[in-house]
């Protein structure tokens, strides 16, 4: 509990692995939050394509004397393939945010585990410091005593 008069809690190591264990969750959470985040952008880009490719198909089906079979089914096919683009990276999404939702849950654990031990350590600080100054006041009580023994000595000597 003490070297050379100084606090030293025994479970820093716990402490620090469980913060180490933390940062890294904390991590890792950065992590999916910036990946999710990016395929989110996919998907509003995806999202945007399709909006175009609709524009142009409607524009395409509202000039008959124009139409182009090719081009209308250019358009159809590129818009079948995006939106399975968007569906799988909505998958992707849905699948990243159940990942985070549970690694949120780890992170909330590792912190209360990193608080309990924070909490441990400073109540046996506490402790610590109460015992230190107890032992300073009875070296104190005790020089005050031997003061006044000698001051008791020296006023009865004639």
């Amino acid at each position: 509990m003490s070297v050379n008069g100084k606090f030293r809690y025994s479970l820093d190591p716990v402490l620090k692995t469980r913060k180490w264990e933390r940062d890294a969750l904390q991590a890792d959470l950065v992590r999916i939050n910036d990946t999710l985040a990016a395929i989110r952008k996919e998907i509003q880009s995806i999202q945007s394509d399709i909006e175009v490719a609709a524009i142009e198909w409607k524009m395409q089906s509202e000039k008959p004397q124009h139409f182009a079979v090719d081009r209308f089914a250019i358009l159809t096919n590129y818009m079948r393939d995006l939106g399975a683009q968007r569906h799988l990276k909505e998958k992707s999404a849905a699948e990243l945010e159940a990942q985070r939702e549970a690694l949120i849950d780890q992170v909330t654990a590792s912190q209360r585990g990193v608080e309990a031990v924070e909490r441990h350590r400073e109540q046996k600080k506490a402790n610590f410091d109460k015992l230190q100054l107890s032992e300073e006041c009875k070296i104190a009580d005790d020089q005050w005593s031997t003061l006044q023994h000698h001051v008791a000595e020296h006023n009865d000597k004639p």
